[in-house]
């Protein structure tokens, strides 16, 4: 029975981390895309038991060739780290100022029972940066007549969420114009 106890190998002053979640209003930005800035995750589960957990727990402490095989194949567990709640909630600020929103309010919770932390990352996204307009200032004149007539295939839209994603796209679509054009030196540096 110990062994299925999740927390075995749990430090007595430390917390395994047993989930985490991200509140924030729908439709304002891509809830997968702000997942994947929170690290670490906490151990997988398989029909809401930690299996691979589970299967480390399994191992003893003797360090023999069935229970180094029981920890390759198990899943060490996932302990709740302060520091790293600190920066998730800088790394999903960070995030959300990119995507336009920078007035977000990152708020972080974290729920202690039973030896294990749960994280709560509240999201207050505020009203996002629009673009307003788009204008082009070229120095070097004998661009003016490639880049002109191709501003219609711009991904910069007047009252489109400013989002530096899209910027840096929009860079990339710019050297490939010119680069397609005969500037073969041209570079995404060049564009600011």
């Amino acid at each position: 029975l110990s062994s299925c106890k999740p927390t075995k190998y749990v430090a007595e002053d430390g917390y395994l981390l047993d989930k985490y979640r991200i509140r924030i209003e729908e439709g304002q930005v891509d809830q997968k895309e702000l997942d994947s800035y929170v690290k670490p995750k906490p151990n997988k589960k398989i029909l809401g038991m930690k299996f691979y957990l589970g299967l480390y727990n399994l191992s003893g402490e003797k360090d023999n060739g069935f229970n180094r095989w029981l920890r390759k194949i198990g899943e060490a567990p996932v302990l709740y780290d302060l520091y790293e709640t600190e920066r998730n909630s800088k790394q999903l600020e960070l995030y959300m100022q990119n995507k336009g929103y920078y007035d977000a309010l990152i708020n972080d919770t974290v729920r202690f029972r039973k030896k294990q932390a749960q994280v709560t990352y509240d999201i207050s996204a505020g009203k996002p940066y629009t673009i307003r307009t788009v204008s082009y200032n070229l120095e070097d004149t004998s661009l003016q007549s490639l880049f002109y007539p191709d501003t219609v295939n711009t991904l910069l839209k007047k009252g489109d969420n400013f989002d530096v994603d899209v910027l840096q796209d929009e860079r990339g679509r710019i050297e490939t114009l010119c680069r397609n054009s005969g500037y073969f030196n041209f570079s995404n540096d060049y564009i600011y």
